[in-house]
């Protein structure tokens, strides 16, 4: 039977209390349980089912099934034209190690990795080889709103999974590193040791004797960190010798933003070349896409010449275009007014963004903004309950807005909500006009609402113009140094024929506002990435603080370990929202503004909940991640307040 001795220090505090370390003995084997491993609820496992289970984040299979599951199955036969290629041709014979295909955003680069992932897998099938002749595949897809798909660190881990779920032997390249790192405060599949699980990556690659495709979709949606490591590695690993580099080819698939100067043996751009091929792809995806709209074959063939002429290549536009029209009955009429089609079908992916925003109507602006603000700075998708949390509104109607709001969110299989794409929020990033930067949200309000109402009223507009022609002619005059008196009769006349003119036809004054009215109604969806980080940092210490303090909160039994906690459970303990907080309330930090920090918020709160938060980070599986949190916090003046603390894990 099983016996259990405690030893060592204990935390203390109004916390959960867990023993230093844990000496545990089954089935004659003796393993040593640190703090550490009883907080994230570790159990009598072989090494390898350990590695295996701490190594795995998500398997890039499924993340491969996921997206054409959000994003819908590609038209038959389009990509294929990248198999004729004379770089692609050449990547595959071996002839270029190191390949670059980079376009802008919407231009079906994922889509286009797939079709490559898909083509490999065909090609590994036709050779009919043996099992250790046959080429291996690794493909990893980055997703900048997934916080175990938008790292550096995470992409190692994929590609490592890989390896060994393709070959089992190369467990033992990297278990001595594992066992060593096991019982130290930080595991082998941290932060800190990434330069070492690189190392091992290329060990693996060396073992393996067969050749090995790489494809790495959307390197540009990780933070700049992990885009430099990534980069350099690849470039380090294909500019070495063949026989250092082992068999192994690359494609790196993203968006020029990455680095204009990146060293590859070839390039792919997508903005510039095959262009013909590419065109012939985005008519099928057309044509497939207005299908859904039923209509007569001559309003079909008109609406996929008004796509082909606006879309300008980008897959994106076609589908935020089809999530427009989807919401108007009469397309058949709407097709015969250009005037309608211009306003409702702008070129190009930021107008067509700027179309939609401009579409939620005046009630519900307001809470558009906040959630997409939220989910533009958040550093996972979230569920509708986090967001409901977060944004501090009513849980029914933010279910409402997010089913309204389609064509700018998305709802991935995990049931949680994110941006439809990452453009979105780089659009929104973009520095508002100096114009609306001056006013206060209810400023704008109150200002959208007076414009609003001179806009319905087109004498007002008609008389705005009088006053603004009569002045401007009066300043004219000043400045030829003339008497304006002279002037005034047909100054008087004149403007009550512009005027005149104006209210029959076109307003200057209202095109003026118009235009006013649009650019304020953008900025209340705008933001800077400071102060909305500042926002979610201030919600989730609020959310975390509220849910430390509540008398009624569940709590498990004494002893229960994590592990024994089933995730369907956890929420019964710790609230979504608050998990989201416990996980990354030090990341908000450290990309927000000081002002929190000023205010001593950052220290009352490690000062009166830190053992709190250390319990719930244990019984989320998290110790290792708010030990690297709180490391990277060690260059602020109150950690010393947390020091012993730290010291404990």
């Amino acid at each position: 039977m099983a016996s259990t001795a405690i030893v060592g220090n204990t935390l203390s505090g109004h916390a959960r209390q867990y023993a230093g370390e844990v000496y545990e003995e089954n089935h004659n084997t003796i393993y040593t349980l640190s703090t550490r491993d009883i907080l994230s609820g570790k159990r009598s496992q072989s090494s390898k089912e350990r590695c295996r289970h701490e190594l795995v984040l998500t398997n890039p299979s499924e993340d491969r099934g996921r997206i054409i599951t959000a994003k819908g199955t590609p038209a038959k036969g389009t990509c294929k034209w990248i198999e004729e290629v004379q770089q692609f041709k050449d990547w595959l014979k071996g002839e270029i190690q190191f390949l670059w295909i980079f376009g802008g955003p919407g231009k079906g680069k994922t889509f286009l990795s797939i079709h490559i992932v898909k083509h490999l897998v065909l090609m590994k099938r036709r050779l009919n080889l043996n099992t250790k002749a046959e080429p291996l595949v690794l493909e990893y897809y980055c997703d900048n709103s997934d916080s175990q798909r938008n790292t550096a660190l995470c992409v190692l881990r994929g590609l490592l999974y890989q390896l060994l779920d393709a070959d089992d032997n190369l467990y033992d390249l990297i278990l001595p590193d594992f066992d060593a790192l096991d019982q130290g405060r930080q595991g082998l599949f941290s932060e800190i040791h990434i330069e070492k699980l690189w190392r091992i990556f290329l060990t693996m690659l060396k073992r393996v004797e067969r050749q090995a495709y790489l494809v790495l979709d959307g390197l540009d949606e990780c933070d700049d960190k992990s885009i430099r490591f990534i980069r350099t590695k690849l470039q380090e690993l294909h500019e070495v010798s063949e026989t250092e580099a082992g068999n192994i080819s690359t494609i790196l698939i993203s968006r020029r933003t990455l680095d204009e100067d990146i060293r590859v043996a070839g390039q792919i751009d997508l903005d510039k070349a095959c262009i013909e091929e590419r065109e012939d792809d985005i008519k099928l995806f057309i044509s497939d896409s207005i299908e859904q709209l039923h209509l007569d074959p001559e309003h079909q063939l008109r609406l996929e010449d008004i796509f082909q002429a606006r879309a300008e290549g980008t897959y994106l536009w076609v589908a935020l275009a089809l999530s427009v029209l989807k919401t108007r009955d009469n397309l058949q009429r709407i097709l015969e007014s250009d005037y309608v089609i211009d306003e409702l079908l702008p070129t190009g992916l930021d107008k067509i963004y700027s179309r939609i925003l401009l579409a939620i109507p005046e009630g519900e602006r307001e809470l558009s903004a906040k959630i997409i603000k939220c989910l533009s700075v958040a550093y996972r998708s979230l569920s509708e309950v986090e967001i409901t949390a977060m944004t501090g509104a009513d849980h029914f109607q933010v279910q409402m807005q997010i089913k309204d709001r389609t064509n700018l969110l998305t709802h991935p299989t995990n049931g949680r909500i994110q941006l439809i794409h990452l453009s979105l929020k780089e659009y929104l990033q973009q520095a508002p006009s100096i114009w609306t930067l001056v006013f206060t949200p209810r400023m704008k309000g109150s200002l959208l609402q007076l414009i609003s109402f001179v806009l319905d009223k087109r004498l007002l507009c008609g008389l705005l113009d009088f006053f603004l022609l009569s002045v401007s002619l009066i300043f004219s005059i000043v400045l030829l140094r003339r008497s304006p008196v002279s002037y005034m009769p047909s100054l008087f006349f004149t403007g009550v024929a512009m005027t005149l003119l104006s209210i029959g036809k076109s307003s200057i004054a209202f095109n003026v506002l118009l235009g006013y009215r649009r650019r304020l109604i953008i900025s209340c969806f705008t933001f800077r990435k400071q102060e909305e980080h500042q926002k979610l940092l201030a919600t989730s210490l609020g959310l975390m603080k509220a849910h430390f303090h509540d008398e009624n909160r569940h709590i498990p039994k004494p002893g229960t370990l994590a592990a024994e906690i089933k995730d369907a459970d956890l929420n019964k303990y710790i609230p979504t929202a608050v998990q989201y907080g416990c996980q990354f309330w030090t990341r908000h930090f450290l990309d927000s503004s000081s002002e929190l920090l000023h205010h001593g918020v950052i220290h009352s709160f490690l000062k009166d909940e830190f053992l709190c938060w250390l319990e719930a980070m244990g019984l989320m599986k998290l110790v290792g991640e708010a030990i690297k949190s709180i490391s990277s916090l060690a260059s602020y003046t109150f950690v010393s307040s947390v020091g012993p603390f730290d010291g404990d894990v």
